[in-house]
């Protein structure tokens, strides 16, 4: 199961994996975009605003062309 829980007030975002359970600041860094709706992809979280994406391992942004 994969999924996104919030809990009022959103402080932080957590994301349920098969095998562990991620989370993540309630805001993106970038332009304080909700990181509630993010997606996790190969490793990362990945905000839903811009693109910006997290390494879940090291908490590091990795930037992307795509972004912003």
């Amino acid at each position: 199961m994969q999924g996104v829980y919030r809990q009022q007030p959103s402080r932080c975002s957590i994301l349920h994996l098969q095998y562990e359970w991620i989370a993540s600041e309630g805001r993106c860094p970038h332009q304080q975009g909700p990181m509630v709706d993010s997606k996790y992809v190969n490793g990362r979280i990945v905000c839903p605003l811009h693109s910006y994406s997290f390494d879940v391992n090291t908490g590091f942004a990795t930037i992307r062309r795509s972004a912003c």
